[in-house]
């Protein structure tokens, strides 16, 4: 992404975060604390466990997945570091919350000696697992909309059109992964040579090595993919890792003494993280909290409800991907520094 790309990108967080302002202003800022004053800590105790439980079985499934391509002595707590360096690039960045694979690959590759081709191959498969899971919960959202609600023919229009993008998206993936489709690919960035060509004799040779890199990484994920019974386990995890985090935002529908079934928790939140992901907001800042607003109010909820829900959530969201991911990636980085 280039630097003026990055910088609207920014931009776009910061006018959004002022519209963010506006909105809890004309809502009522002192109604919406008093109102997350009243919270059952209890509660928002489960909710923060069960987005923490969410973190831990992304990571579950990374180690795992990390086990069956490398005999190393990877272990759930020796890869936080880099998973929470991920996390936390993820969302300070422009994107689909993919900035922070690099830096994962990276320090992972610092503790355990490993190929980051392979790594890189884990990452992937962890990412198509989750994608997968959310064109689940996706499809399980819009059929839910359809269920629960009487829609306009117009808004009818916009969820099937919505379920077509999906379904393009996972044709487009399907054809990228092919090794056809990734010659094509690096052709067309061989611009990139210039960058590098200190290390190649020519763009032959950077073009063939792009190539190489991939047959890795590509036999890699085909090793993975072999593995069935592995694949469905990993993907029954990424389900579970799912369920926290909507049992996160329900528990704290709990805690506000908010009267909405589990149901509406993950459809809220589904299409929040659609919007995010096509946005390319850093982190889904202040989109996020403006669109769940907006969409717990059309559930029911009234204006302080819906924005402290939205407020509670995406400030436990932020302190586990920045504030825990920061702490994170500051040992990562002095314990790089130390090998």
């Amino acid at each position: 992404m280039t630097f003026k790309k990055r910088y609207f990108s920014w931009l776009i967080a910061v006018l959004l975060l002022i519209g963010l302002g506006y909105i809890l202003k004309s809502i009522g800022i002192k109604e919406i604390l008093e109102l997350i004053s009243k919270a059952n800590p209890f509660y928002l105790l489960l909710s923060l466990v069960s987005l923490f439980l969410m973190f831990f079985l992304w990571n579950v499934v990374w180690v795992k997945s990390l086990r069956e391509i490398e005999d190393n002595n990877f272990s759930y707590f020796g890869t936080l570091p880099a998973f929470f360096s991920g996390v936390l690039f993820n969302t300070i960045t422009p994107g689909a919350r993919v900035g922070g694979d690099p830096i994962r690959i990276y320090y992972l590759s610092k503790k355990y000696k490993g190929s980051k081709s392979k790594y890189l191959a884990s990452v992937l498969y962890q990412k198509a697992l989750n994608f997968i899971a959310n064109i689940v919960f996706a499809i399980f959202s819009l059929l839910a909309l359809f269920l629960l609600f009487k829609f306009e023919s117009i808004r009818k229009i916009f969820l099937i059109t919505l379920f077509l993008i999906i379904l393009i998206i996972i044709l487009v993936v399907l054809a990228v992964i092919s090794r056809k489709g990734i010659k094509k690919i690096v052709k067309k960035f061989s611009f990139a040579y210039v960058f590098f060509k200190h290390k190649f004799k020519n763009k032959k040779e950077f073009q063939k090595y792009l190539v190489t890199k991939y047959d890795l990484f590509a036999s890699t994920f085909r090793q993975l993919l072999k593995n069935k019974t592995l694949t469905a386990y990993l993907f029954l995890l990424t389900i579970l890792s799912r369920l926290a985090l909507y049992a996160s935002v329900f528990l704290i529908f709990l805690a506000l003494g908010i009267e909405l079934t589990f149901v509406f928790a993950v459809i809220a939140t589904t299409l929040i993280n659609l919007f995010e992901d096509i946005a390319g907001i850093p982190g889904g800042i202040g989109l996020a909290e403006s669109g769940s607003i907006l969409i717990y109010k059309l559930f029911g909820l009234s204006g302080a409800a819906a924005a402290s829900t939205s407020l509670l959530y995406r400030g436990e969201f932020y302190f586990f991907s920045i504030i825990i991911g920061l702490a994170f990636y500051i040992y990562a980085k002095h314990s790089a520094k130390k090998k």
